[in-house]
Formats: structure tokens, C-alpha cells, sequence
């Protein structure tokens, strides 16, 4: 899949013809570490505060692996296909073309130390996201999750707002491997956290997801017919602003 760009939002999401729990309006989020919440490009080796880049967007990134190994950005546009050698010793958080993969640019690691070179923590941990309000997350994307084939405990859960969890194993595969986790068929909005818990080294290339706008939504009445051509119309003209911004 693609990486198009650090935010993609839709404040016009209509869906008709559906009045049950789907509410009519969300703000759509694709984080893949290459801008800030408000725009700004973000380099590899970025080491202040990273976690917090994104707290406009009503996320915040932590891990369980304290202060002497903290979250970084890799560029994993390296390696062969853009003849710049990867940092930190990690060819094997390189993609392209070479390995089969769309190039992914920053990739959120824990680092092997306190360094400002990125270098990937072979011994793994857990990232979490936490998130200011319940959510809906479509997916999230991991890079190199190939360590320790005979550990089992690697995996991404995410937790709900009723207490629940949902969990999945994670795809143990070779080097400069992606793999994606889905959590559509997850409630609508309902979560408040997710954990990847890397068996060894790895990255997260990106996470999507959705919430509710701020803002009072609209009735759940069905719209009269003249009701729902107007938004038609305004779901055209939205559908057709993110084309542009993607363009």
C-alpha cells in the first residue's frame, strides 16, 4: 500500500442510506511519521518529544522501554534503491522496489540507545498509542518482523472502551517484510489504546484511524430525498478535495 501522506482528512464523510450506529461524520487519520500535526516535515534521527507529534490528532505514542531507548524515525528509504546506506547498521529496515516493497520514508522504531542515529533495539518492546478519545482504527502497518521465530508472544492488542481486548499474532516474516493488521471489524469508535509488542528489532510504518468531530452530529433522520442529493453534492465536492491533496 501506498504511503500518501502523514494526514488525510475527510471532515465530510457521509454515509447514506445507513441510520443505525454509524454515525454520518469522522475525521480520517493515516500517521506514517513523515509530518507533524501541523505539517511540518519530519527528519529521521528526530529525537525530541516524538511521541507527542501527533497530539493534535487526539494520539499519543509511548513504550515500555524507558528513557535509555527511546522512539525515533528511521528513514527505511535506503539500501539499494537510493544508494544511501541505512543507519545504525539496519538493511534490514530498507524498502523498495528490491524488496518487494512500496517505499515506506520514516518508520517509527525504538532505538538502541540514546544516540541520534536511529538503530533498531533487537531486543524489542512494546509501543503503545493511546488515544484521547474512542476510535476506530483501520489498520496499522509493521516493517521487519522477522526476530525470533520461536517467540510467540509478539503481537498487536487493541483495547476497548467496555474493558475488552482483541489481539492479534504477530506475522512473524523474513527481512524488509510488511505486514498489515486489520481492526475494521472492531466496534465503530469504541478504541483507546493499542500495543505492538516487537518480539525483537522492527518498526511501525503506519496506523489509520477515526474519530468523532467535536462539533454536535446532525440527526440520524432519514433524509428526505431532495436531503440527500444536496449531500451527494458535498460528499462529491469533499471526495474530490482529498483527490486533489493526494494528487
Amino acid at each position: 500500500m501506498k504511503k500518501l501522506s502523514t494526514l488525510t482528512l475527510s471532515a465530510a464523510l457521509f454515509t447514506l442510506g445507513t441510520v443505525s450506529a454509524n454515525p454520518a461524520l469522522a475525521y480520517v487519520y493515516l500517521v506514517d511519521f513523515e509530518r507533524d500535526d501541523v505539517g511540518n516535515v519530519l527528519k529521521a534521527g528526530t529525537k525530541t518529544n516524538i511521541g507527542e507529534q501527533w497530539s493534535k490528532f487526539g494520539v499519543h505514542i509511548r513504550s515500555n522501554t524507558g528513557s535509555n531507548r527511546p522512539l525515533r524515525l528511521f528513514n527505511s528509504n535506503c539500501g539499494p534503491d537510493f544508494g544511501i546506506k541505512c543507519t545504525g547498521r539496519d538493511p534490514d529496515l530498507a524498502t523498495g522496489p528490491s524488496f518487494g516493497t512500496t517505499p515506506q520514508g520514516n518508520v517509527l522504531i525504538i532505538n538502541e540507545d540514546t544516540d541520534q542515529e536511529p538503530d533498531d533495539w533487537a531486543g524489542g518492546g512494546i509501543i503503545s498509542f493511546l488515544f484521547d478519545q474512542p476510535v476506530s482504527v483501520d489498520y496499522v502497518t509493521l516493517l521487519d518482523i522477522d526476530e525470533n521465530p520461536n517467540n510467540k508472544n509478539g503481537y498487536v492488542e487493541a483495547f476497548l472502551d467496555d474493558g475488552t481486548q482483541e489481539r492479534q499474532s504477530l506475522k512473524l516474516g523474513t527481512d524488509n517484510s510488511l505486514s498489515t493488521y486489520n481492526f475494521s471489524n472492531l466496534p465503530q469508535y469504541s478504541v483507546t489504546k493499542l500495543d505492538i509488542k516487537l518480539p525483537g528489532s522492527g518498526a511501525v510504518s503506519s496506523i489509520k484511524f477515526r474519530d468523532l468531530p467535536p462539533f454536535p452530529l446532525p440527526s440520524r433522520k432519514v433524509p428526505e430525498p431532495t436531503s440527500i442529493l444536496g449531500l451527494l453534492m458535498l460528499s462529491a465536492i469533499g471526495a474530490g478535495s482529498v483527490f486533489k491533496r493526494h494528487k
